[in-house]
């Protein structure tokens, strides 16, 4: 710097001083400009650069560093450069398949700037394409994507990632640009979707075109409610439901119609139904009332009564008399017709009634 001084009053400013030269000591320079690689080959590149805007001093070189991005623990590998006047460096023995990251400082007699950063590798760039008039066209549950490639950009290929807004799952798709067009099929119906068409620029992937697109078709739980608030369907289910209940009720009225009783019970009453009959029919009910005409004069009984156990048939106490036997050998009606005569032939007998008398009496 260049200082002069000057007096000044109320007249105004007097003559300069001598110039004196002051020189203020370095500092350190700002960024580079600007920074870029080119490829040269499959394990080595190019950096070019521009000198900083603010150099803040005298640019005696620059100091490049670099590592792999893939293994960011790495030792930084470094390069002072002392020619400021070539803006570039060619780095060598690079690893084909990996991406590094550049820093590129300035340098003065003040110390080092602040640096530059850009990543990059030695794989060339690939060319992305340009499509034309990129449409798609939606139905259920699928999406026809149509493009048009340019005439120089043939048998390109790229990607096509589509994923749903309801989850995360990126779905991808590899085509070429002769394909020309792509169904997405079997996709969420009333899902929007957005899809990216992506090519591979080096190690990163470039997206050329991208667009949400809204998928029609009835969602499965719209299909439900629809059907299940129809008429049609109420009716048939109610239906079902009354047939269930009187098939039901049907099936247990039937099983407790016939019940179940025990082999002792079952034997009981084939027993009853037998004996029944017998006593009904053949002896009838007897009282004390229709025991006294026995019991009113009971005369001593002759040998002409014959002991039990005889021998003698019926017929040698009724002679004609018709007699009907039960199943079980019983006779029927012998008793009961005696009594019956002996009550409409009255009492008057001065003889004692007896089971002989009975019989002739029936004579």
């Amino acid at each position: 710097y260049m200082l002069k001084v000057k007096v000044y009053n109320g007249k105004g400013d007097g003559p300069p001083s001598p110039a004196v030269t002051v020189l203020t000591p370095e500092g350190a320079p700002g960024k580079p400009a600007s920074l870029k690689i080119e490829h040269l080959s499959d394990t080595s590149l190019i950096l070019k650069w521009t000198q900083p805007h603010n150099p803040n001093g005298i640019i005696i070189g620059y100091e490049l560093q670099y590592q792999k991005v893939s293994d960011p623990e790495s030792i930084f590998e470094s390069i002072n450069i002392p020619n400021p006047v070539g803006l570039n460096w060619t780095v060598d023995n690079l690893s084909p398949t990996s991406k590094y990251k550049f820093y590129l400082t300035a340098m003065t007699n003040g110390g080092l700037g602040r640096p530059i950063v850009i990543e990059g590798s030695t794989i060339p760039e690939r060319v992305v394409p340009t499509l034309n008039n990129v449409t798609y066209s939606i139905r259920d549950n699928c999406i026809h994507l149509k493009w048009i490639p340019h005439e120089l950009e043939q048998n390109i290929e790229f990607q096509i990632h589509y994923k749903s807004k309801k989850s995360e799952d990126i779905h991808k798709v590899k085509v070429n640009t002769t394909q020309m067009s792509l169904s997405l099929q079997n996709l969420d119906p009333g899902s929007s979707y957005n899809i990216k068409f992506k090519a591979l620029n080096r190690t990163d992937e470039v997206t050329f075109w991208e667009d949400d697109v809204q998928v029609v078709g009835v969602v499965p739980s719209e299909m439900f409610e629809s059907v299940a608030t129809q008429g049609w369907f109420i009716g048939l289910i109610s239906a079902i439901v009354l047939l269930i209940l009187v098939l039901l009720i049907i099936c247990f009225i039937k099983r407790n119609k016939g019940g179940k009783y025990s082999v002792k019970d079952k034997e009981d009453a084939h027993v009853d139904s037998e004996a029944r009959p017998m006593k009904d029919e053949t002896f009838g009910e007897y009282s004390d009332h229709e025991e006294k005409p026995f019991t009113s004069s009971q005369p001593s009984l002759n040998g002409d009564i014959k002991p039990l156990g005889s021998d003698d048939s019926l017929a040698d106490y009724g002679g004609s008399v018709d007699v009907q036997f039960n199943e079980d050998g019983s006779f029927i009606g012998q008793y009961s017709g005696a009594r019956e005569k002996d009550v409409t032939g009255g009492n008057d007998s001065s003889g004692g009634t007896s089971p002989v008398n009975a019989v002739r009496a029936l004579e």
